[in-house]
């Protein structure tokens, strides 16, 4: 009885009713117990997270490197860009600064042909040279005042041609044509030394020997205007000459 009576009150001091100490040591120990179950299970889980932090760090290397090779890509990418960019302009000025020339320092007549006030069509040169069997001529191209398309394309204006043509020649590269005896040569007899006129006139003839005379009166036996021919198979078959202004 004492026993009993000693652990009624020891319970009613501790808990407010009745508690032996045997069930209050139990509840202890199972408090015990899962603390350090908890404490187990978190030490291990802590352990078990190292894995995929290696991982993690091996996953954030290859994306840094990836982040490098694609800055340096984007770095490429964007010199080309610039590198095209530059290069456009700098062919868009060339085009601007060659339209705004009026006359090329090089290239090709690209229309040596001229047709006159009557239809007929000639090749406009200058004699360089001749003998008895050929010509050494540079072809010019001749721009009458009525070819509005070559005068757009040259930026000619009224003072480029007061007299109303315009000598386009835009190297001095010459070639040779063949004469025969069926050349025709029409020239202006300015003093009447072959048609014994006492004006100025035109005079035609096949006689080689005649024109080579006539050429022999100019400056070094060069013409300073050019002159009209008609050619086929390279072969001269009518030389003009025209008054000019």
């Amino acid at each position: 009885m004492g026993g009993e009576n000693v652990r009624r009150w020891i319970g009613i001091i501790v808990g407010g009713r009745t508690t032996d100490f045997v069930a209050c040591g139990q509840r202890n120990r199972a408090r015990l117990f899962r603390g350090a179950l908890i404490r187990k299970a978190v030490k291990e889980e802590a352990e078990n997270i190292n894995a995929p932090d290696r991982i993690k760090e091996e996953i954030d290397e290859k994306i840094g490197r990836n982040h490098i090779m694609s800055k340096n890509v984007n770095k490429k990418i964007g010199i080309y860009i610039l590198a095209g960019i530059i290069l456009l302009v700098i062919i868009i000025a060339i085009s601007v600064i060659a339209t705004g020339k009026k006359v090329p320092q090089s290239g090709e007549v690209s229309n040596p042909t001229f047709t006159d006030e009557d239809g007929k069509v000639y090749v406009a040169a200058f004699l360089k040279e001749m003998t008895e069997n050929n010509l050494m001529v540079d072809v010019i191209e001749f721009i009458t005042d009525d070819n509005e398309e070559k005068i757009r394309e040259l930026n000619l204006t009224e003072d480029d041609m007061p007299d109303g043509y315009y000598i386009y020649n835009p190297d001095t590269e010459t070639i040779v044509w063949k004469l025969d005896a069926q050349t025709v040569y029409t020239f202006i007899d300015w003093n009447g030394d072959f048609s014994d006129s006492e004006y100025p006139e035109e005079y035609t003839t096949t006689d080689v020997q005649e024109f080579k005379k006539y050429i022999e009166t100019y400056e070094n036996a060069t013409p300073g205007m050019p002159f009209f021919f008609q050619i086929e198979d390279d072969v001269i078959r009518l030389v003009l000459e025209k008054p000019f202004a």
